[in-house]
C-alpha cells in the first residue's frame, strides 16, 4: 500500500512538507508545491504512479494520486499533521 503522512504545510507560500510511504521506504519531499508532481514506483509494478496536490490548506492538503494502467490497485491512507 501506499500512506501519506504530512508534515507541514504553508499556505502563504502553497508549499507543503510530505512522508510518502511505499514497499515499507518512507521517502521524505519537502518544499513541494501545488501542481508539481511526485513520481513513485512499488514493487510489483514497471510503470510510475504520480502524486499531485491541488491545494494546500492550514494542516491540510487535497490532490490525487493518478496509477499506471494495469497497475495493482494500491490502498492509500492519509494522516494528518498535528494542527
Amino acid at each position: 500500500g501506499v500512506g501519506l503522512v504530512l508534515k507541514k504545510t504553508n499556505v502563504r507560500h502553497h508549499r507543503f512538507n510530505v512522508n510518502l510511504i511505499a514497499d515499507d521506504m518512507t521517502i521524505q519531499k519537502n518544499n513541494r508545491t501545488v501542481n508539481e508532481p511526485i513520481f513513485f514506483a512499488t514493487s510489483g509494478s514497471k510503470s510510475f504512479y504520480e502524486l499531485v496536490v491541488n491545494q494546500v490548506q492550514s494542516g491540510q492538503v487535497k490532490g490525487y494520486i493518478s496509477t499506471p494502467k494495469n497497475a495493482p490497485e494500491v490502498a492509500m491512507r492519509s494522516e494528518g499533521a498535528s494542527k
